[in-house]
């Protein structure tokens, strides 16, 4: 039998284990010493021990992808304030590529100094068609054009073609004939007039500096002309 004590105290079971139940000092005063009850654990039966789960091991269609877990990378480490300031490092591939380079580079040599471009052959009276453009001191328009070569004389006048002849060039120039038509009507009668007298007073056809220029006998100039562009 089991005796009931005069307090309630409560009893810890554990498997397999026996523990001594000790009734505190103040209830021994009170009465007799309680006796000490062993109390033995129940035996554990078979169906009340844990089932070990089976691991479940899923199946993998052969058809599909395997997919790999992915794997978190590592951030990189901060660059620091020694690092960014720092000057970069060349590299010997690239020290060695400048080098060769500047020796590789072609040495300036001086210049030579440039031939002075020959001067312009002065023209030849009979090269070239002239335009008449200064008549007695003024300025003309375009007038008459004459060809000089040749001792001839040829092209077209004021109002119509002329024709003539000359001896000599240069310091010697005499104008021997000189044809000019004379038509009624014609508003530059006058003006081819004029030519035709200072052609007769020419004593010297000189090329100056371009120009063709007519002097009489006293060195007055009579007519001046242009180089017509061929």
């Amino acid at each position: 039998m089991i005796r009931i004590l005069p307090l309630a105290l409560p009893v810890l079971l554990t498997a397999c284990v026996t523990e001594e139940v000790v009734v505190p000092d103040f209830l021994n005063r009170a009465g007799p010493a309680p006796e000490v009850v062993e109390v033995a654990a129940p035996e554990a039966s078979p169906e009340d021990a844990p089932v070990e789960a089976e691991p479940v091991v899923a199946e993998t269609d052969p058809e599909q992808p395997v997919v790999e877990p992915a794997v978190a990378e590592a951030p990189a480490p901060a660059a620091t304030a020694e690092a960014v300031n720092a000057p970069p490092t060349p590299f010997p591939a690239q020290a060695e590529s400048t080098e060769a380079t500047v020796a590789d580079a072609p040495v300036a040599l001086p210049s030579e100094p440039q031939a002075t471009p020959p001067a312009a052959r002065p023209l030849a009276i009979g090269e070239v068609d002239w335009s008449l453009a200064v008549l007695n001191g003024r300025l003309v328009g375009r007038v008459m054009e004459v060809n000089l070569g040749g001792g001839r004389i040829s092209g077209d006048g004021p109002c119509q073609g002329i024709d003539g002849n000359y001896l000599g060039t240069g310091d010697i120039f005499v104008v021997e004939t000189f044809i000019v038509p004379r038509l009624p009507g014609c508003e530059r009668a006058t003006i081819q007039e004029e030519i035709a007298t200072a052609m007769l007073s020419a004593r010297s056809a000189l090329i100056e500096d371009g120009v063709l220029v007519m002097r009489d006998e006293r060195g007055r100039v009579l007519m001046e002309f242009l180089p017509v562009p061929v």
